[in-house]
């Protein structure tokens, strides 16, 4: 099992400038940089965070709009996650919690992060 996580990291660190995080929309259309620039702000409003899983989720009181681009967004990490842990040969879930806690680590201070208990708490 180590080597395979230790496998999944190489991976996500050769490829993390275009799979992890936000940059999921690597072919950018439209409506998928109108979902980050949404959820940017949503994050920094603190409605919005990042869970040790590689997924956002809802903190409090997000908009429709906001939930709607969150989504979007999550389906993004759901496909380039899934396109990843095929070619490496590991599980999904592999790929997305290393990619979580990167996403975590350059999280800006104050942003909202749900560690593996659930629990909310501040960058």
């Amino acid at each position: 099992m180590k080597k395979l996580l230790i496998a999944a990291l190489a991976a996500l660190t050769v490829t993390a400038a275009g799979t992890a995080g936000y940059s999921v929309f690597h072919a950018t259309p439209a409506y998928a940089a109108s979902a980050k620039a949404v959820v940017d702000q949503a994050v920094a409003a603190g409605r919005i965070g990042e869970r040790i899983d590689g997924y956002l989720a809802i903190v409090s009181n997000a908009s429709d709009e906001e939930r709607r681009a969150m989504n979007e967004i999550n389906i993004g990490r759901k496909s380039v996650y899934t396109d990843l842990a095929e070619k490496k040969g590991v599980s999904v879930e592999v790929i997305s919690r290393l990619s979580g806690e990167k996403q975590i680590a350059k999280a800006a201070p104050g942003s909202m992060i749900m560690n593996d208990s659930g629990q909310w708490s501040k960058k």
